[in-house]
C-alpha cells in the first residue's frame, strides 16, 4: 500500500510541474526565452537586432523593469559626446528601457530607445551596462 501512495505522489508531482510549465509557456510570446510579463511587448523589437536576446531582455528588465518611461536622476555622467552642451562637464540622469545616459538623445519611445541601446551595444558591448552585468545579470562580457 505504501508503494501505491508513493507512486501516486510521484505522478501528482510530475503532473503539477508539467501543468505549471505549460501555464508559464502559454503566457509567453516565445518559449525560447524567459521573458518577464512587463517585457513581453518589447520582445519583437529586441529580436530585430543581432545581440543575445535573453541578455538584452535581462538587462532591460534590471535597468527599467521594462518601463519605457523609467528615469534615474541619481546618475551623473561625464559627457564625452556633447561636452559643449554640458559646461560643468557632466549631465544628470539615465532614461528609458535601457537607462541610457543623458549624454545621448533621450528617447522614451520604445523602438527608438531599443535601437539606441543596440547602437551602444555595438560600440561598447555589454560593458555599457557594467554595473548591471556585474551585479545582477550574466552578460558574458
Amino acid at each position: 500500500m505504501k508503494k501505491y501512495y508513493s507512486f501516486l505522489l510521484v505522478l501528482l508531482i510530475i503532473y503539477a510541474s508539467v501543468n505549471i510549465n505549460s501555464t508559464f509557456a502559454s503566457n509567453s510570446v516565445h518559449t525560447d526565452f524567459v521573458v518577464p510579463p512587463a517585457c513581453v511587448p518589447y520582445l519583437p523589437l529586441i529580436e530585430k537586432y543581432d545581440w543575445n536576446v535573453q541578455t538584452a531582455i535581462n538587462v532591460m528588465y534590471q535597468e527599467s523593469g521594462c518601463n519605457p518611461d523609467a528615469v534615474n536622476l541619481n546618475d551623473k555622467h561625464k559627457s564625452r559626446i556633447y561636452p559643449r552642451d554640458y559646461p560643468a562637464g557632466f549631465c544628470v540622469g539615465s532614461f528609458g528601457l535601457f537607462q541610457e545616459s543623458c549624454t545621448r538623445p533621450i528617447y522614451y519611445d520604445a523602438p527608438q530607445n531599443i535601437k539606441q541601446a543596440y547602437e551602444i551595444y555595438q560600440e561598447q558591448g555589454w560593458s555599457a551596462w557594467w554595473t548591471t552585468c556585474h551585479t545582477k545579470v550574466k552578460c558574458n562580457l
